[in-house]
């Protein structure tokens, strides 16, 4: 859930070692109160976040002050709290906005047609878009966990147990089977359109050739499927729906309407 250690703390992991030698228990058992106290301290946590890092990117940042930032790619230890944690992510979001910023101010000097260079921003226009885009990535980021459901939930926990004991071993929930079975078979029956996710509305990226929708030709690429029904029956918002639950009622079998 952690990896980069952004969101516990060593108080959390201490809390959370009075489980250290019952996880195994609790699984025989079918009871997760391991997982259920670590998905409540995640919870909790993004919810102090969300408005911290609003905060944080509500103004312009100043990059003329001596700091640095170090980014490793395996971080072995947990800030010791809360106020620790915070004060890295203050130095962790204006690096990300940094990062932006530059690849912004690198392509604009890279500009060499005249309608290229007309379109230029000034700077802190610029600066303004980096800050956006960094508060998007994080906005999208908790939504995205936040939208996860049980199912979701006790199969990343499955398959975290499950890779500890056999990296060769996954657990698949209903859906990923299916999706798996499929894989295998090389034949899908559905309406044969590739869906992605995007700001809250499931959008068309792409028509497979030969497929119903392909025939049918109304249905295009960037188009926002806002409901789904099955022939004449009530549609069924897909506003905020998650991906994988709104492909389920999308697709069905052949000669289904």
């Amino acid at each position: 859930l952690d990896r980069d250690k952004h969101f516990f703390t060593q108080e959390d992991i201490q809390k959370l070692e009075a489980y250290k030698y019952s996880i195994d228990d609790q699984i025989k058992a079918g009871r997760f109160d391991f997982f259920d106290t670590t998905w409540s301290i995640l919870s909790k946590r993004m919810d102090r976040l969300q408005p911290f890092i609003e905060q944080e990117l509500g103004s312009p940042y100043k990059y003329d002050g001596n700091e640095t930032y170090t980014v490793t790619e395996d971080v072995n230890t947990y800030f010791a709290n809360t106020s620790a944690l915070e004060a890295d992510w203050k130095k962790w979001l204006k690096f990300q906005a940094l990062e932006r910023f530059e690849r912004k101010l690198d392509a604009q000097a890279k500009a060499k047609d005249s309608a290229a260079v007309a379109k230029q921003k000034p700077v802190d226009t610029l600066e303004l878009a980096a800050r956006k885009e960094t508060k998007k990535f994080y906005t999208d980021w908790f939504k995205r966990l936040k939208k996860m459901d049980r199912k979701d939930q006790i199969a990343l926990y499955g398959n975290a147990i499950a890779e500890v004991y056999d990296p060769h071993t996954e657990f698949f929930p209903p859906e990923d089977k299916d999706n798996f079975d499929i894989g295998m078979r090389g034949k899908l029956e559905g309406i044969g359109a590739t869906l992605t996710e995007r700001d809250g509305y499931i959008k068309v990226e792409r028509i497979v050739v030969g497929s119903p929708s392909y025939k049918q030709g109304e249905l295009k690429a960037g188009d926002l499927i806002l409901k789904v029904a099955q022939g004449a029956g009530e549609p069924v918002d897909l506003v905020d729906m998650k991906l994988d639950d709104a492909i389920q009622l999308i697709r069905g079998k052949k000669g289904t309407e």
